[in-house]
């Protein structure tokens, strides 16, 4: 789910990717993923699915998304098509409706399944990091795949990557953009060799350094992975996810 402001300053959710699947392994069903666009107008509380052009065939199970420039920017692996890693974004063009792929520049990170994505508006940049490698042949993975630290910057005003200091090996996690501490905060995921995690980490958004063990009062929620994480000014919600990929979803705390 992508919060995006169109330039007539009308709030919008945007629904994009996922499956319909029941299969809790997203390993399983990562070729299987939906391309259709669902909008949610927050003025008005309806839903509607505009008519887009040039939408994939086939739209990604776990995308990594997030709105700058008056685009909607989604990072798809498209898993099982081989060497995609050069057409791994994809552009929503808001007001046309109308999808693209455009050229990227740079040095192109890992093609990877699983990754958390997150937009730093003081940086306008997207940050990407963790997620499953994927093989550069088949650009799939198997189920016994380690997780990746690679922390990976896409600015979207020239289409080119960068990257920064490796953070913790993690996958089905999440990163979100904290703006009072400039900070991109990470939680949960697994490793692969942990079902999932229930702690935090932070990435300066000045420095692009980890602080691995940041102090926070209270108690933690329950370890887990596949959930949603969304920052305000200072707080980060958390909400749903599993213990591990053998589970059925059952967390609704917010």
């Amino acid at each position: 789910m992508v919060p995006f402001t169109a330039s007539d300053n009308t709030p919008f959710l945007m629904l994009y990717g996922g499956t319909t699947s029941d299969e809790t392994n997203p390993l399983k069903v990562a070729d299987k993923g939906l391309n259709s666009l669902q909008v949610f107008n927050t003025k008005s509380n309806k839903w509607y699915a505009p008519s887009t052009a040039n939408a994939p065939k086939t739209g990604p199970v776990l995308p990594g998304c997030g709105a700058a420039a008056g685009n909607v920017w989604v990072y798809d692996p498209q898993y099982g098509a081989p060497n995609k890693a050069s057409t791994s974004v994809s552009l929503l063009d808001s007001v046309h409706w109308s999808w693209s792929m455009p050229t990227q520049q740079g040095q192109l990170p890992v093609t990877r399944f699983g990754a958390a994505f997150a937009y730093v508006p003081s940086k306008q940049a997207f940050y990407m990091h963790g997620g499953i490698p994927l093989d550069d042949t088949t650009n799939t993975a198997d189920s016994s795949a380690s997780a990746a630290n690679n922390l990976d910057i896409l600015s979207p005003n020239d289409l080119k990557w960068g990257y920064a200091s490796n953070g913790p090996a993690r996958m089905y996690h999440t990163l979100c953009y904290m703006k009072s501490t400039e900070s991109i905060v990470l939680f949960g995921g697994a490793d692969g060799n942990i079902d999932s995690y229930n702690d935090v980490k932070v990435l300066s958004a000045v420095t692009n350094t980890w602080q691995y063990s940041p102090k926070i009062d209270g108690n933690a929620p329950a370890e887990r992975l596949l959930h949603s994480a969304v920052c305000t000014d200072d707080t980060m919600y958390v909400f749903g996810g599993v213990h591990s990929i053998k589970d059925d979803p059952s967390d609704s705390t917010v």
